[in-house]
């Protein structure tokens, strides 16, 4: 079920209740001598037909295309033209439909046009300030989302340039590089590309929250070159891709970040150890597997209640509200992290 259609089936059994509490209410009121009849039980029924249309005629017409739009005085025309119709509905009911509908009752009328008025006027403002304060409370969380955010992203900015500029990462590279163009290897001048191509994308990429997923694959294919030169197998690490990028968007430098971890804690270079990560992408959803050997002189496995990954779990929530899942898995010889994105 997506987002769209839970949210209206919320709107209709809020809708719903509503209408619940209004009859139990007005069974109350109109319920004189204190016991309840079939009739009063009918008579507010048939009651409710005019408000029901009155107030449903406002919440999912007048109010979305007119008042909150700002069309204030167009608002406020057609709210005259509704009481009118509603006023009539309400007659029409008692003089027709009742006895079309329960021909062996008798029903009359008994409020007057002031009455009648007045009762819709209560219907219509309290569906009214419902709605109004659904509204406000929506505005003000997404207020509060988008401050977050913002904040987030500052974090995530000053890690971005952090990582440009990490003394281990470039120490590796340039040492990997050094060791390369001393052999003479005919790969260096590649390999050089690559170290200049990851970091200028970590530059462009600094101040953005989501990225294409075709560019994050590629800045991952370039970082993971320059890491097979230093190993004796290159089918250590792997990266496996399945499925069709299109125009797919991930947030940005996200998934180095599980591969990072990997490869310093899963000890790539120790005979036998391995990282794989794998992708699969559909129209409508991402999936991303990483899994690393573990090293048992490693005590310092990914930390799950860790700084990197609780800003990347915050990220995903407001990103991807109950759209994605984040799950970690571990035995004694592997390490797991699954992380799911619809994007429906």
């Amino acid at each position: 079920m997506t987002n769209r259609t839970k949210s209206r089936l919320n709107h209709l059994i809020q809708h719903g209740l509503f209408w619940v509490i209004s009859f139990f209410v007005l069974l109350r009121v109109m319920d004189q001598d204190g016991e309840t009849t079939i009739l009063d039980v009918i008579y507010t029924s048939l009651f409710h037909i005019h408000l029901i249309a009155f107030v449903s005629f406002n919440v999912f017409l007048l109010i979305p295309k007119h008042l909150e739009k700002g069309k204030y005085w167009v608002y406020g025309i057609t709210s005259l033209f509704l009481f009118f119709f509603a006023f009539h509905l309400y007659h029409l009911t008692f003089s027709s439909i009742s006895d079309w509908v329960f021909p062996d009752f008798y029903f009359v009328a008994v409020y007057n046009p002031l009455e009648t008025f007045g009762i819709l006027l209560i219907y219509y403002v309290i569906s009214t300030l419902l709605v109004l304060s659904k509204s406000w409370f929506e505005a003000l969380e997404l207020k509060k989302e988008n401050a977050e955010l913002k904040e987030l992203n500052s974090t995530n900015e000053l890690k971005a340039l952090r990582a440009q500029i990490s003394p281990h990462f470039l120490f590796n590279s340039l040492n990997t590089i050094y060791g390369l163009s001393i052999k003479k290897a005919p790969e260096t001048p590649e390999r050089i590309l690559s170290l200049s191509q990851i970091l200028r994308y970590n530059l462009e990429q600094s101040n953005d929250e989501l990225a294409n997923l075709s560019d994050e694959i590629d800045y991952l294919k370039e970082y993971i070159k320059l890491q097979k030169v230093r190993l004796d197998h290159s089918d250590q690490l792997r990266m496996v891709l399945m499925g069709k990028i299109s125009d797919q968007k991930i947030p940005a430098l996200m998934l180095i970040e599980f591969l990072e971890n990997a490869l310093k804690h899963g000890n790539i270079q120790q005979k036998g150890a391995f990282v794989i990560l794998k992708i699969t992408v559909e129209s409508n959803s991402f999936e991303m597997v990483c899994s690393n050997s573990i090293d048992k002189k490693d005590d310092g496995k990914l930390n799950t209640t860790g700084v990197g990954l609780s800003n990347i779990r915050k990220r995903l929530d407001l990103l991807y509200p109950k759209r994605h899942q984040l799950e970690i898995s571990e035995n004694d010889h592997e390490f797991e992290v699954t992380l799911r994105i619809s994007y429906d």
